[in-house]
This record gives structure tokens, sequence and C-alpha cells, in this order.
């Protein structure tokens, strides 16, 4: 088995991200704050707005690894950078309970 990561112009995939993509990072990035990462926007004592307003902002150091295919045992991925995905920003707006 082997794996080809596709980047830049030849991914075919929407660069629309899913909820699950931007939870994801936000659930990473809050992991990687608490261990003592670098911040990449003001600090604020909730990890959870820190990352949120870091993807946001575009400076969340992150890349997201989609599968896209699997053809004759070789299995395609594709890389995008966070800060390049689109989102709409009410699917991260959550109610406070």
């Amino acid at each position: 088995m082997s794996i080809v990561y596709i980047t830049g112009n030849d991914r075919v995939l929407s660069d629309k991200a899913s909820k699950f993509d931007i939870v994801r990072a936000i659930g990473e990035r809050m992991l990687h704050l608490e261990n003592g990462a670098p911040l990449y926007t003001e600090f604020n004592y909730d990890l959870e707005k820190v990352s949120l307003n870091e993807i946001l902002t575009k400076r969340c150091p992150f890349s997201i690894v989609r599968f896209l295919s699997e053809k004759n045992g070789v299995h395609y991925y594709e890389i995008w950078d966070i800060n390049e995905l689109t989102f709409n920003t009410k699917d991260l707006i959550t109610p406070i309970m």
C-alpha cells in the first residue's frame, strides 16, 4: 500500500470546511496550547476562544488531511492549510447551556 498526498491546484475537493474540520482543529489547537505551544493571537484564559479566534483570523498553524480515494492499493489524500478553507461563521457559534 502506498500513499499519495495532493496539494495546490491539483486538489479536487471543495475548499469549504466542514463542522468536523473546524471542531477537530479547535480541539487539537486547545491541546497544543495547554502543552505550551505559542499563541498566534491575543491571550485569553479560555483556550477554546483563543483557538477559535486563531481560526477566524486565519492564524492557525494546522493542515487538514482529507481522504480522496483508493485505487489499486494507492491511497490518495489532499492536504489543505486550515487558513485556506472557507467556512460559514454561523456554524461556529454554539449556544451556551
